[in-house]
């Protein structure tokens, strides 16, 4: 799922803040940060394990990045021009879509007017529903028999449900 989402990522080198949210290794933010080596990366990671891999793999790569251990969005006190993810859906051994529900709730409140939302997820879980909720509209950027990377922009009016891709 997460190379699926880099390859989407290529034509979005003008960007300049961007939060990594489930950083992980740091795979997605070390391979974007290639792409556009001005942009401010922000990373959070509930494991502590991955905050440190995230860390190195960024200092690996030459890139700079604040990265930071959070349960959610709750320690995030900014707003960004991308949000990229590809959040978790388990919790233990069960499927728990209560997390990535909060997360595409909360995710609004973090960008900038016309920010973008871009997330990988697997096919047999409703968010796209829940994008075209919350955002008003989300478009399918690449597509498998297994995962889809989506995006969803912010609208360009604080406070409004309107949703313009142009």
């Amino acid at each position: 799922g997460s190379v699926m989402l880099i390859s989407q990522l290529a034509g979005l080198a003008t960007v300049g803040s961007v939060l990594d949210f489930g950083s992980g290794c740091g795979l997605i933010s070390a391979c974007f940060g290639s792409m556009a080596p001005d942009a401010h990366f922000t990373m959070t990671d509930v494991d502590a394990l991955a905050v440190l891999s995230s860390s190195e793999t960024m200092a690996a790569n030459g890139l700079a990045a604040t990265v930071s251990a959070g349960d959610g969005l709750d320690s995030i006190d900014q707003r960004f021009d991308l949000v990229l993810s590809n959040p978790p859906f388990h919790q233990g051994g069960r499927t728990d879509m209560e997390f990535g529900m909060k997360l595409l709730h909360d995710v609004r409140n973090f960008l900038n007017p016309r920010g973008q939302f871009i997330m990988v997820a697997n096919r047999h879980l409703p968010y796209r529903q829940w994008l075209d909720r919350i955002f008003g509209s989300h478009r399918v950027l690449a597509s498998n028999n297994q995962f889809q990377v989506l995006i969803a922009v912010q609208s360009a009016w604080p406070g409004s449900t309107r949703n313009t891709q142009d």
